[in-house]
């Protein structure tokens, strides 16, 4: 016994909202090419600048700050690291310690 018996399946020709490419689908309704686009699309945060480049860019999560990888890794390379001043002070005091038991 055949499924579609008296059903038009019609494969139709769209252009996905998202990335502009080409598909075809049976649902008269379809509006994106993949499920990766349709992601994308119900994306609700809003449009931010990349703390590196200054380009726009739509991010994936609330607290993104950079656009790509490259832009992320180029703060990672330019941060400074600071010593907590607790930590400066320890130093200090095994350096003086090191100096008067000759280590």
């Amino acid at each position: 016994m055949d499924n579609t018996e008296g059903v038009n399946l019609i494969l139709a020709q769209f252009i996905c909202q998202i990335c502009n490419s080409e598909f075809k689908s049976y649902n008269k309704n379809a509006k994106y090419c993949s499920q990766s686009c349709k992601g994308q699309a119900y994306i609700k945060h809003s449009i931010k600048e990349c703390k590196i480049c200054r380009k726009e860019y739509k991010p994936i999560r609330a607290t993104s700050k950079f656009c790509s990888l490259k832009c992320c890794a180029a703060d990672k390379k330019n941060r400074v690291v600071l010593i907590p001043v607790f930590l400066s002070i320890q130093y200090t005091y095994l350096v003086t310690i090191m100096e008067f038991l000759e280590i």
